[in-house]
């Protein structure tokens, strides 16, 4: 079984400012709920897909290891106590994905072999150029799952706006999007699904 994942939640902090949150929870919503039209439908004989919408990713307060994260915590403690997480071969999580200038990093806190599997997706389809270019360390809705052992990847594209200057503020607007870029990360996401797949991860 493979998990696509996203968060649907906004910046708690910023609830009063006008804060919209296109790319910040929008853009990984959106991908979602088009995966799911891909995928419905499409069964595989002894392999399944999850579509998981993620809460509570933000900090309330000030980003710590207990403020953030707090449904994945809780689903990923879950998930271990009654046997699902053993079943989950991959983790991927797409955060941030709608970028007009798409440029996915490479997470150092992800799964090594599974960040090779989706580049490898995104070379079959062309979409290198926009895939690893630079390598960071992030903090995301991945974290308990790969604490847990679940290979995990992160998808997420920290450059929003020349100096990720757009990331949690009012400017998170719809205009600093692009439909291409989630349509980008959407075929790369089931190219890697698809892959894992047939090699029987």
């Amino acid at each position: 079984m493979s998990v696509i994942a996203g968060p649907y939640d906004t910046n708690y902090p910023m609830r009063e400012t006008g804060y919209i949150g296109a790319n910040d929870g929008g853009s990984s919503t959106a991908i979602l709920l088009e995966l799911a039209n891909q995928l419905r439908g499409k069964k595989r004989a002894g392999y399944s897909v999850w579509l998981l919408w993620t809460d509570g990713e933000e900090a309330v307060k000030n980003w710590t290891a207990t403020d953030s994260l707090y449904g994945v915590r809780h689903l990923a403690d879950t998930w271990q106590k009654d046997g699902t997480l053993k079943t989950i071969k991959a983790f991927l999580l797409a955060d941030m994905i709608g970028d007009a200038d798409l440029n996915i990093a490479r997470d150092t806190n992800s799964t090594p072999w599974l960040e090779d599997k989706v580049y490898q997706a995104a070379a079959r389809l062309g979409y290198q150029s926009h895939f690893f270019a630079r390598t960071i360390t992030v903090e995301d809705d991945h974290l308990p799952f790969v604490h847990l052992g679940v290979p995990s990847a992160d998808l997420i594209d920290l450059d929003y706006g020349y100096g990720n200057v757009f990331h949690h503020t009012p400017q998170d607007t719809m205009d600093k999007l692009s439909p291409k870029s989630i349509e980008i990360v959407g075929n790369v996401i089931l190219e890697t699904v698809r892959m894992l797949d047939q090699a029987g991860h």
